[in-house]
């Protein structure tokens, strides 16, 4: 992954939050959702954040005193994104877009996947030098199963008796 300190000169203005747009396209669940038609009308599609990486803009969060909200909003049991539902609706028309390198899911392309959110370009540049992997869905299944014996012996060695402070972990070796 790439070094992620140039994110501290991204400008957000005055959103919110920045995030990536979520390419996992969940646009064809909005119509199911009739009991609930008033929540999903005010996300824009299209402009979906992924929650997987944010930036926040804490101070403005907190002085328009959106905690409160998420939290009376967390309530709700229509939501099947709870954090990023709710994020996504709070903060409508508040968002900061980041490039997609932001927040890469390593996912084939398959008919749920949005292609139109960003060019063909900005996807390779995010294929080819990622600030932060999100391996979500299907990807953190796959990824734990195929590591799932080096976690287990690392986690082994960690709580060993001859396991010092001072030894280096064998974490960093992974």
């Amino acid at each position: 992954c790439e070094n992620m300190a140039e994110i501290n000169k991204i400008d957000m203005g005055f959103s919110l939050i920045a995030g990536v747009k979520d390419i996992i396209n969940l646009d064809f669940l909005w119509p199911q959702q009739d009991q609930n038609k008033h929540f999903f009308d005010k996300l824009t599609h299209g402009e979906y954040l992924n929650s997987g990486f944010l930036l926040m803009n804490l101070k403005k969060i907190r002085s328009e005193n959106l905690y409160a909200e998420w939290v009376k909003m967390s309530r709700r049991s229509y939501l099947k994104y709870p954090d990023q539902d709710i994020l996504n609706y709070t903060c409508e028309g508040k968002k900061f877009f980041l490039p997609q390198k932001y927040n890469f899911i390593p996912l084939k392309y398959s008919k749920i996947l949005r292609t139109d959110l960003y060019s063909s370009e900005e996807h390779m540049d995010a294929i080819l030098h990622p600030v932060m992997i999100h391996y979500a869905g299907m990807t953190k299944k796959l990824l734990k199963e195929k590591f799932f014996h080096q976690y287990a012996r690392m986690a082994a060695e960690s709580i060993t008796p001859n396991n010092s402070a001072n030894k280096s972990s064998s974490i960093t070796k992974f």
